[in-house]
């Protein structure tokens, strides 16, 4: 393992521990209880949750598909491939529940999230160019380096952070439209 990648990792790590910390601390300070989500995001929720759960299966039986084709030991193989579908499958829930207004509570503020998911990102960004620009795409075996979770990664956390900045536009034009209605 490389030092950029623990040092990634741990950063990583600490930064969402850090946010969920501060969350639930908001929460607590603003006397919420309970998840905070309506009836109509929950199932709205639980259909992106069905989305991504589809895309990581469909996915996985694909990537099998092509491996058992292949025959022989390819870049796909190890657990790398496998942890960007999770990444794909997250990206799909996150982006999905976003546009469907059922990511965040009534109650939250979608600032704080942007700019950590927006940091985050770009550190994990400039890692895996750092990594790709050096050489380190495929390690000794021939299969997909660690590099690739750092890519991974920044591309969910930069998606998401896009889609909630786009949502936020959005629905701040709906809004000044429903404004010159009246």
């Amino acid at each position: 393992m490389s030092v950029f990648f623990a040092v990634g990792f741990g950063v990583g790590v600490g930064l969402v521990a850090a946010f969920c910390f501060g969350q639930k601390k908001k929460q607590e300070k603003n006397g919420i209880k309970e998840d905070g989500y309506d009836e109509r995001q929950v199932a709205v929720r639980g259909k992106c949750y069905q989305a991504a759960f589809f895309t990581i299966f469909f996915s996985e039986v694909a990537l099998s598909m092509v491996e058992a084709i292949l025959e022989a030991p390819t870049f796909l193989q190890g657990s790398v491939p496998h942890m960007l579908l999770v990444f794909a499958g997250a990206t799909v829930f996150a982006c999905s529940a976003i546009i469907n207004d059922a990511y965040f509570r009534p109650s939250d503020s979608s600032r704080g999230l942007v700019i950590v998911f927006s940091a985050i990102g770009l550190f994990n960004l400039f890692v895996a160019v750092k990594r790709i620009i050096d050489g380190d795409i495929l390690n000794e075996a021939g299969r997909l380096d660690s590099t690739w979770y750092s890519l991974g990664a920044a591309i969910f956390l930069l998606m998401v952070a896009g889609t909630i900045i786009i949502k936020k536009a959005g629905d701040k034009k709906a809004d000044e439209a429903e404004g010159d209605d009246e």
